[in-house]
């Protein structure tokens, strides 16, 4: 009796650690994704952005720029929809986009309007990560050269788990670019400013962190 109540017993403490581990990602694999977020927005600016995001950020970036695309058409514009789906398109052509394609779109002009945003730098490390279910923050410390003096900023890039891996939280430079399109639309564009200034202190180290990685040159 005894031997059958401990086979029920660990049988069920194996589908328990199975089901685990097949419903969270691997939170090792946070770091990774976050440095090559950051390496892809450098290079590429904003237009990266939609490769990164979680589904459900899609959709909420989405929302809102369908409504900036909309009081454009609105007033009697079509600035936002010839840059993003062409002279040709009609504004349903743009309502039937999917969000992925509708948010890709958008980036690019984003990317073009503001080349200098959202981040530049000449290395990253991986300072460490914090635990906050669902979501896990990845800790980055980024380092450039501006006129002869080194600059550090600490940066947070926000993961939410998605299937078997990681996908980003849009962050403030975005829903602010965002923004500044709807300003841009009605003639009052206001360029956010540059990121990374030498009045940037050094960051404090987190709380929690796993072992930094290795500088990676530019």
């Amino acid at each position: 009796m005894n031997r059958c109540f401990r086979a029920v017993i660990m049988a069920g403490l194996f589908a328990t650690s199975v089901a685990t581990a097949q419903g969270a990602p691997d939170l090792s694999h946070a770091p990774a994704v976050a440095s090559a977020y950051l390496e892809a927005v450098r290079a590429r600016g904003f237009a990266a952005e939609a490769d990164f995001l979680h589904p459900d950020e899609l959709e909420r970036l989405r929302g809102m720029l369908q409504t900036v695309l909309e009081a454009d058409q609105a007033g009697g514009g079509r600035t936002l929809l010839n840059a993003t789906f062409g002279r040709d398109a009609s504004i349903q052509d743009a309502r039937d986009a999917d969000s992925a394609d509708f948010v890709r779109r958008f980036a690019r002009v984003m990317a073009v309007r503001m080349p200098e945003q959202p981040v530049g730098f000449d290395e990253l490390q991986v300072v460490g990560t914090v635990e906050e279910n669902p979501m896990v923050h990845v800790l980055v410390r980024l380092r450039s050269v501006w006129e002869g003096n080194a600059v550090e900023e600490l940066r947070v890039v926000t993961l939410l788990p998605y299937e078997n891996g990681w996908k980003l939280k849009a962050g403030g430079d975005l829903d602010e670019a965002v923004r500044s399109l709807d300003t841009s639309a009605h003639g009052k564009a206001k360029r956010p400013p540059p990121r990374l200034v030498p009045s940037i202190v050094p960051s404090p180290p987190p709380r929690q962190s796993t072992s930094p990685t290795t500088l990676a040159p530019r």
